[in-house]
């Protein structure tokens, strides 16, 4: 009968949902993405526990016998490009800093591996959480009510002084020399709006690519755009309207005669934005810093083979960029880079996919 249908489904869909929140995967994803960037996590032994975490996760794998060679080998050319480099260039090589740089990459790669089919879901109700606590939290700095908050003293992310503070779930861009005067960007919990949009954009693609459109897909949509548009970040609105674009062009739920109304708006809301936002064309126009290449720097040997990962070794580079490519291109060169993506390459290629990549 209908009513025995309904109620299976019912059931079906509990068991989902209990069976979800009892995978052990899902809470070692969220302690992975947190120590990605919580503020927290500098007021403990961050590398001791990143440590734990990589000891974990081989133990894992290992036991699940599911490591992709190819992957691996292709990860641990990688890291030896980057130690080499750093050695070879650096008078300060920090090699305690490149083999936690390594075991970050691994971590990386190796969840995703042990989580499967799985990580698009996990990972997307994870951002969700933090998306609606983030919105909660912003929504009370903007009545200019400073949330209870733990001083990240140790952090050296602005050069000694503490601009920025910890809710556990939320980071609030504080400046306690002034007042605890408040900047209105949306971090998350992470240490800056433009890491924190970097997650949610890519919630946003996995949820409308990858996800099944069920009946929350509309809402997770909507909370994950205000949220982009609350951290204020240029990479992030540049990204949001990428996707959106792309998605309107390949969305079979849309029909033909509308999309071109939509591409007209969405463009529209886009050179607005462009134009009349500082943090958009005057800051991409001016900020030379995002594109300090010259001719010379393609002709030099670091180009190709980098500096490794140390202060010492980013001084010495001429590529004075916060570009995550062009750092990349500091960390490990040219070389590095063709090392880092190669198992993209080796990969069956859709337009999805490609997309996903730029």
């Amino acid at each position: 009968s209908i009513q025995q249908k309904i109620g299976i489904c019912l059931v079906r869909i509990a068991d989902y949902h209990i069976v979800y929140y009892k995978d052990w995967r899902f809470w070692l994803l969220l302690l992975v993405i947190s120590i990605s960037g919580n503020l927290v996590f500098n007021m403990m032994p961050y590398k001791a526990i990143l440590e734990c975490v990589f000891i974990i996760i081989s133990l894992t794998c290992f036991k699940m016998s599911i490591i992709n060679l190819f992957c691996i080998i292709n990860i641990l050319l990688w890291g030896i490009s980057l130690l080499l480099s750093g050695m070879y260039q650096s008078d300060a090589f920090s090699f305690s800093s490149t083999i936690h740089v390594f075991m970050k990459i691994y971590i990386g790669l190796a969840l995703v591996l042990i989580i499967k089919k799985c990580f698009v879901s996990y990972f997307c109700k994870i951002m969700f959480f933090f998306a609606i606590v983030s919105l909660l939290c912003f929504m009370f700095n903007c009545f200019n009510i400073v949330l209870p908050y733990i001083p990240v003293d140790g952090t050296n992310i602005d050069g000694g002084h503490v601009y920025r503070v910890s809710s556990i779930v939320y980071t609030q861009l504080c400046n306690l020399d002034d007042g605890n005067s408040l900047s209105l960007r949306n971090c998350g919990p992470f240490w800056e709006p433009g890491a924190f949009q970097g997650f949610i954009n890519m919630a946003l693609i996995f949820d409308c690519f990858y996800n099944p459109h069920n009946r929350g897909w509309i809402i997770r949509t909507i909370v994950f755009i205000l949220t982009i548009i609350t951290t204020f970040s240029t990479g992030g609105y540049i990204v949001l309207f990428i996707m959106l674009f792309f998605f309107i062009c390949q969305s079979c739920s849309i029909q033909n005669q509308y999309k071109f109304f939509l591409k007209i708006i969405l463009v529209s809301i886009g050179i607005y934005c462009f134009i009349s936002f500082d943090f958009l064309g005057n800051k991409i126009s001016n900020d030379s810093g995002r594109m300090n290449l010259t001719i010379s720097d393609f002709c030099s040997a670091s180009f190709f083979f980098g500096y490794g990962y140390s202060e010492k070794g980013f001084s010495k580079s001429s590529i004075e960029s916060v570009s995550s490519i062009f750092n990349l291109i500091r960390y490990s060169g040219l070389l590095g880079i063709c090392l880092y993506f190669m198992p993209f390459l080796f990969c069956r290629q859709n337009v999805r996919s490609i997309v996903f990549f730029i």
